[in-house]
């Protein structure tokens, strides 16, 4: 066991879509440099000899180039204000779009990159579809089809062992139990936790091996910085009434549902209060070591780690890095655990689980769109194809990005993108040899970094052929008349395809 510096740790919304912004990003700063290039040597009067070879020439940088002109204000002097030079125009005649109270010049990106993912979700099966485009078109249309949800309903969920064995829904009829355990507890329910996550990471100090990576969980949908207004304020008040009136759809006794409610919130109120939590303190463990700490294993943290692990068919060893971040909070969050009866763990379970489940109705959605009207102070309701996007992109979202690459990025801008990445580490390597005050080691290994950096980070259609996607996508079944267990099923898939990662580098896709 020992401290760790862990100054690098990629979240895992970069990890899977960041990238696909990437090629977005680059053009159209390129496009921007360029544009601002001509415009000022336009308004010196000087000539573009010995620049030409710099401008974009393509058809998607031309017509980029033109969309960024208007949103410009040639009248301004760009020495004097670059800002009201580039995009004065904007700032006079840009829309508010309806969901927001302001607006930036990324939002014609943005909707134009959203106009081509729902055509391209729109797209009907075709006999010749691959199979991650069949299921990633039957999850679509099982998202779509609203009045098939709302005939299946809740049912799903109801019939669950969270939902049976949730008090808030069992009312008078539900029990304490003899001897209740909650490590016992934690490792029945090891595949969702609402204390901890568990998570298969690249060990940065340790290339190319994997990690174990144990983070606490802020349980619920309101972090430790929002508690801090108050138990009572608006926000707060509003999350207990979504999740108490979620209760009451799911059939809780309203009474019952408000006391859970309004019990959960005040337990959440109390272990974030007066203090903001942070990931400064990285322990690294072994599995015999965690065992050996006495408040993670009370917590149940080796015991779920043993078991998950253990549902795909992979037994650990002590050579296995288990990174834990922050041990104050899971101190905290035993020590809040130790205070708690039976009733309010299980609620804890109840409530965390069915927050990231039943949301499938349109009451459901009513219900959760009024705390996010409070959250943003806008009453604006995502139509339904908008919302399913979001849904595929989170789910299928390897399979849309290469959709995405061949629908919107010829094979001209590819190139340009790819000669860019070669440009740009030829000025960095000339800027790191050119560098005095560096040691000759860290030059050695700042240059070493750099030809590390592959094109697949700038350009990710790049080794995700239809073959590799397949294969990431195997066990995805989906069915276009069921959207609740197509979450179920991708959220299992994923979580599976992860913890395999850990001796399988092929699981390394999702």
């Amino acid at each position: 066991m020992g401290k760790r510096n862990y100054q690098f740790h990629r979240s895992e919304l970069f990890r899977r879509l960041g990238w696909l912004v990437v090629p977005v990003l680059f053009w159209q700063l390129d496009t921007l440099g360029n544009l601002s290039i001509a415009s000022i040597q336009e308004s010196n009067n000087s000539t573009c000899q010995d620049c030409c070879d710099y401008w974009c020439t393509t058809m998607n940088c031309v017509k980029e180039a033109a969309q960024l002109w208007q949103l410009m204000n040639h009248s301004a002097d760009p020495c004097v204000n670059f800002d009201e030079f580039a995009c004065g125009k904007f700032y006079k005649e840009a829309d508010i779009p309806d969901e927001r109270g302001y607006a930036e010049s990324w939002d014609i990106s943005n909707e134009k990159i959203r106009k081509i993912l729902e055509e391209i979700l729109s797209e009907e099966i075709k006999p010749k579809d691959r199979h991650h485009q069949r299921m990633r078109k039957l999850f679509m249309k099982s998202c779509m089809d609203i009045e098939q949800r709302e005939r299946i309903g809740l049912q799903p969920f109801l019939e669950t062992k969270f939902a049976e064995e949730w008090p808030t829904l069992k009312g008078r009829a539900w029990k304490e139990t003899k001897n209740f355990s909650l490590e016992e507890m934690v490792l029945l329910y090891s595949r969702f936790n609402p204390f901890f996550n568990i998570h298969v990471v690249e060990d940065h100090e340790n290339l190319p091996h994997k990690a174990i990576d144990i983070t606490p969980l802020e349980t619920g949908f309101l972090d430790s910085f929002q508690y801090q207004r108050g138990r009572h304020s608006n926000l707060v008040m509003a999350y207990e009434t979504k999740l108490r009136e979620m209760a009451v759809e799911l059939g809780a006794d309203p009474v019952t549902a408000a006391q859970d409610a309004a019990a959960f919130v005040d337990w959440q109120a109390q272990f974030f209060k007066g203090k903001n939590f942070f990931l400064i303190d990285i322990m690294e463990f072994n599995l015999s070591s965690l065992y050996s700490n006495s408040n993670l294993s009370r917590l149940g943290v080796p015991q779920a780690i043993s078991a998950l692990f253990g549902s795909v068919n992979i037994t650990l060893g002590d050579n296995v890095q288990i990174i834990v971040y922050d041990r104050r909070v899971f101190n905290k969050i035993k020590v809040a655990i130790e205070k708690m009866t039976e009733r309010e763990i299980r609620n804890v379970f109840g409530f965390t689980y069915a927050a990231t489940r039943v949301f499938v109705t349109k009451r459901m959605q009513e219900i959760s769109d009024k705390l996010e009207e409070v959250q943003t102070g806008n009453s604006f309701k995502k139509p339904l194809i908008r919302r399913c996007v979001e849904a595929v992109s989170n789910h299928f979202s390897l399979s849309l990005s290469k959709e995405y690459v061949n629908s919107a990025i010829s094979n001209t801008a590819k190139n340009a993108l790819a000669e860019m990445y070669e440009r740009t580490k030829e000025i960095f390597r000339e800027i790191l040899n050119n560098t005095s005050w560096m040691a000759r080691s860290s030059k050695q290994a700042a240059l070493d970094k750099l030809e590390s950096i592959a094109l697949i980070n700038v350009l990710p259609e790049e080794g995700f052929d239809d073959d590799s996607l397949d294969m990431v996508y195997k066990n995805f079944v989906m069915s276009g008349e069921n959207y609740y267990e197509n979450i179920e099923t991708s959220i299992r898939e994923a979580e599976m395809k992860n913890l395999r990662s850990l001796k399988d580098p092929s699981e390394d896709a999702t």
